[in-house]
């Protein structure tokens, strides 16, 4: 064999070696939406370069009429802009803004005990007794239900758990209500999206804002209201949620609309429909199975 045909094959051979050793970063994590099974080295042994996806958290919202209408009648659906009589009342009641925060919604694995977390914060500065501004953070899991928007991204999760429980919060946290828009360092929705809601008077966010008219013969009566509290509920289903890991996981939630108004007439007084809303949310939101 002459020396120019023993370098070529010295050459192939290394070429070759090179080409069977080579190996493919990739995601190794089963819970991220792009895992590779495949891959050789996990491309997150850098956190800043980690190139993992995660799925989403979605809320799912059915805004119907009322408790006694069936999930699969399309008829009755809510409509905001929309008169509809009053149960147990010559009055009727137009909506035209329904705004609902959910917060703090957590899927839970009673089993291990463990809690679906999204992987989102609010960061927002805050000055502490001292009179130096520090970096607080909540998690980022809200949404402003407005009777026109149907599915929310609450943000990503990690986790391959399936959902036996969720726990969820109808209204703001005061830490959260009380975060000023013009604070906010990152944040999905409060700091951009939901800022118009900020009540600069009262230097917080309102847990639910409303505004409807009543109807009583030929005498109509507009009434706003924002509304501040916090109602922290919980439903167990029957049979768990499989968690497809990777997978998007979605909650489904109904409101009862005019159930939130049961008990409001057109000559109640002002002070008492803040009373009445809050005495009815907590029947009037489900979750469904």
């Amino acid at each position: 064999m002459t020396i120019t045909n023993t370098r070529y094959l010295f050459i192939l051979l290394a070429a070759c070696l090179f080409c069977c050793t080579e190996t493919d970063d990739g995601c190794l994590d089963s819970t991220a939406s792009n895992f590779d099974v495949s891959a050789d080295d996990d491309c997150c042994l850098v956190e800043e370069e980690c190139c993992c996806t995660y799925p989403d958290l979605e809320l799912e919202l059915f805004y119907k009429q009322r408790a006694s209408d069936t999930l699969l009648k399309s008829e009755t659906n809510f409509k905001l802009e929309t008169f509809y009589a009053l149960e147990n009342s010559q009055d009727s009641i137009k909506i035209d803004t329904f705004e609902l925060f959910i917060s703090q919604v957590k899927p839970i694995n009673l089993t291990l005990v463990d809690t679906i977390c999204v992987l989102e914060s609010i960061e927002y500065t805050q000055l502490n007794v001292g009179g130096d501004s520090e970096l607080l953070r909540v998690e980022d899991n809200i949404a402003l239900t407005n009777g026109l928007q149907f599915r929310f991204d609450l943000g990503t999760y990690q986790s391959d758990l399936d959902v036996e429980q969720v726990d969820y919060t109808l209204g703001l946290s005061e830490e959260i209500a009380q975060i000023d828009p013009d604070n906010i360092v990152t944040s999905l929705n409060l700091g951009n999206t939901y800022n118009y809601l900020f009540n600069t008077s009262r230097a917080s966010f309102p847990s639910m804002r409303v505004n409807f008219t009543l109807k009583s013969a030929d005498q109509q009566r507009i009434i706003t209201q924002e509304l501040s509290f916090e109602e922290r509920l919980t439903f167990t289903f029957a049979s768990p949620i499989v968690n497809n890991k990777g997978a998007n996981l979605s909650l489904l939630m109904r409101i009862n609309v005019l159930d939130v108004f049961k008990g409001i007439i057109f000559d109640v007084a002002n002070e008492d429909i803040d009373l009445i809303i809050k005495a009815n949310l907590a029947s009037s939101v489900s979750i469904i199975e």
